[in-house]
């Protein structure tokens, strides 16, 4: 049986069913190897969120097995044509730097509204009856921030390497990439896709106080490959917005207390991310219409 396209006549649903499926796999397979990885490294897997190494290793192996490989997975068992179905084929086109640069001019132009969406959203309180949710999430807040606290601890090319160019390649593919094309088919509108798969990668953070930013940041993406037609311009302006993050919070700099706060801004401060929010977006909007306007994709306004 011939395993390469089976499932390009397939219903509509079946791409979706493939992608959990292989995501599941994935995650199986990862574990697998972290248990082996450890016991090569004479690390007990108990241990693991202690050892800045292996946490790095975790990431990586996870990254890559319930994401990047579900989504090339995906993409070769249900179509003919692996790179168009995951946005990768850009057949000659955006060989210059050119909208490159442009989008992340858009990323620097939307980051003020994405840093306010991301400080109201760190404001969030729930009734009281929904206290023990909260606390949940709260202790899951808690627990990723150490996690990422401890990361930062490793060598900076090594954390380089897996926070952000794995992270942006892998989670470009799966959620900009085999995700997103599988909803623009369901749904036949792609906004809708775009902002379906933008919920749900934010969702799968599990870091519900920094879960409309994310959002935000994840549609951001979406509409970058819609209006392109190109995922590498995505990935590569996702790799610069983790860059630019870890840089900040490895250097500890007054920047980073501003972009990373504890939710104690107080109310003028706000004002004035508010005031830099609404000045840059017409700017923002402006660099978008130009990518559209410039695009050699199908998907053009």
């Amino acid at each position: 049986m011939k395993l390469k396209s089976c499932f390009t006549n397939s219903g509509a649903y079946v791409p979706l069913f493939v992608l959990v499926a292989l995501f599941l796999a994935g995650y199986v397979v990862a574990s697998l190897l972290i248990i082996v990885v450890a016991m090569v490294c004479g690390v007990s897997v108990t241990a693991l969120n202690d050892n800045v190494a292996m946490l790095l290793s975790v990431q990586f192996l996870s990254s890559v097995c319930t994401m990047l490989l579900p989504a090339i997975g995906t993409a070769w068992l249900c179509s003919t044509e692996t790179k168009k179905f995951l946005f990768a084929s850009t057949n000659g086109t955006y060989q210059s730097i050119k909208p490159y640069i442009q989008a992340i001019a858009a990323w620097i132009l939307i980051s003020p509204t994405i840093n306010l969406t991301a400080e109201l959203n760190n404001m969030l309180t729930l009734p009281d009856f929904l206290a023990p949710i909260e606390t949940w999430m709260k202790a899951q807040e808690e627990s990723m921030a150490n996690v990422t606290d401890l990361m930062l601890k490793g060598n900076w090319l090594a954390c380089l390497f897996v926070i952000a160019f794995t992270a942006g390649v892998t989670e470009e593919f799966f959620f900009r990439g085999a995700l997103l094309n599988i909803f623009k088919r369901l749904s036949r509108n792609k906004h809708v896709a775009i902002w379906t798969a933008a919920i749900i990668f934010s969702a799968v953070h599990l870091q519900f106080y920094g879960f409309i930013p994310r959002m935000l940041l994840g549609a951001f993406f979406g509409y970058l490959v819609c209006w392109t037609g190109n995922i590498w311009i995505a990935v590569f302006t996702h790799f610069c917005n983790n860059a630019s993050t870890l840089f900040f919070m490895k250097t500890d700099s007054d920047i980073a207390d501003f972009l990373v706060s504890d939710g104690n801004f107080q109310t003028d401060e706000l004002l004035w991310m508010a005031i830099i929010a609404l000045a840059t977006l017409p700017f923002f909007f402006y660099v978008t219409r130009v990518i559209k306007k410039e695009a050699h994709s199908p998907e053009k306004e």
